[in-house]
């Protein structure tokens, strides 16, 4: 039964992600105790980043205005840092933007989005940071562009699956809660408990998510890094759904591979179910991604290719789930849609702290009930700053 099988999937990746929390916060919590009492005085640092932005974005057939976008989008985050001692710091980051751009960015005004306290021990092998972060659902969450900071990501939007995640394709899911992380030579592991797939501190379902990511460095005389994540968050409620509005479970496999400075290739599969708790739709979707990317010392080139793959299928009678997110451009998209997303892009730094990027792209979908092509297609034209 459809039902049962959700729930054996979902129990498993719950006990699985509790045991490797437990695992990791074991080896954490011991060095708070040893934390010494010197310090080495306060110290506080104002940084962030501005991006802005020429776009141009048309979607094929769609009947109005929108689907032709032609404008300029400007962003920016504001980071202030406490170094409260040598293992301590408390950061804030704030986001924000004129508003009414095409990509959903925080604005007009400014947010915070992130806010906590980081402490590090064993020289920075172990930092704990407890309040607002990025969910630590893969390694490529570290590969994104975030707002205004788009100087992780080797390209300016991000993949399909991480834009469904936020519906946007340049944020990131923040969530609040306690995270840990781990580092060495040959492995990386980061683990968290949340409030969930809300990006405010609304938990009113009650129930925490589980998420955790687990790398290994293998020592092949060249950069090859295998990595697993899972995650679950039940953020359904009778009275009142928070989030994704789902019970979602997810888990990913990730290979990075660099054999010579130069080359770097990358990839994901993933597979993630949005369960709206009904017996008469089909939660699951396949995500997936392939990028290389070219390096030089002042630019580098990079083309990424992402899908987003509904496993409802009309055929059959089946209806897609209710909380399925909608990760592609278009202006008339429909949840039943397998998207593909192709990106060809370069940046070049021009000045120590300055860099020009600009990337094409184009949403490729399926057809959809109406026989309404909505294929997207753009540019975009950028100049990021760091300060």
């Amino acid at each position: 039964m459809k039902t049962a099988k959700k729930q054996t999937k979902s129990s498993t990746v719950r006990y699985l992600l509790l045991t490797g929390l437990f695992g990791l916060f074991s080896v954490f919590i011991p060095t708070v105790n040893s934390h010494a009492a010197e310090q080495s005085g306060e110290s506080v640092s104002v940084g962030g980043t501005v991006l802005g932005s020429m776009i141009a974005i048309k979607s094929s057939d769609a009947p109005d205005s929108t689907a032709s976008r032609h404008q300029f989008d400007f962003a920016v985050n504001l980071d202030f840092e406490w170094q409260l001692d040598e293992r301590v710091v408390v950061f804030v980051q704030g986001q924000g933007g004129p508003g009414d751009g095409p990509f959903g960015n925080p604005g007009p005004g400014l947010e915070i989005t992130d806010i906590g306290i980081a402490y590090e021990a064993y020289e920075r092998a172990v930092e704990i940071t407890f309040g607002s972060f990025d969910t630590p659902f893969g390694l490529n969450t570290y590969r994104l562009t975030n707002n205004a900071d788009a100087t992780a990501n080797p390209l300016i939007l991000n993949s399909l699956m991480y834009s469904a995640f936020t519906a946007s394709p340049t944020g990131t899911l923040n969530t609040l809660g306690i995270k840990g992380s781990y580092f060495s030579e040959a492995f990386e592991a980061h683990a968290a408990i949340t409030n969930g797939t809300d990006e405010s501190a609304d938990n009113s379902d009650g129930n925490y998510e589980l998420v955790a990511t687990a790398a290994v460095h293998l020592p092949l005389g060249f950069d090859f890094t295998l990595a697993g994540a899972a995650i679950y968050s039940d953020d359904t409620s009778p009275n009142h759904a928070s989030g994704f509005g789902s019970q979602l479970t997810g888990v990913l496999g990730e290979l990075f591979v660099r054999p010579v400075d130069i080359i770097e290739f990358g990839a994901y599969t993933g597979y993630l179910e949005y369960d709206d708790n009904s017996a008469g739709t089909e939660d699951g979707v396949i995500a997936l991604q392939a990028e290389a990317i070219l390096h030089q010392p002042i630019w580098h080139l990079s083309i990424r290719a992402s899908a987003w793959l509904p496993q409802a299928n009309t055929a059959r009678g089946e209806a897609v789930s209710t909380a399925m997110p909608l990760p592609g451009l278009s202006s008339y998209p429909s949840a039943m849609q397998d998207v593909w997303r192709y990106q060809v892009g370069g940046t070049v730094k021009v000045l120590p702290n300055i860099w020009l990027m600009a990337e094409g792209f184009y949403d490729k979908y399926d057809m959809d009930s109406d026989d309404i092509n909505t294929d997207t297609f753009g540019g975009i034209a950028s100049v990021q700053v760091v300060m």
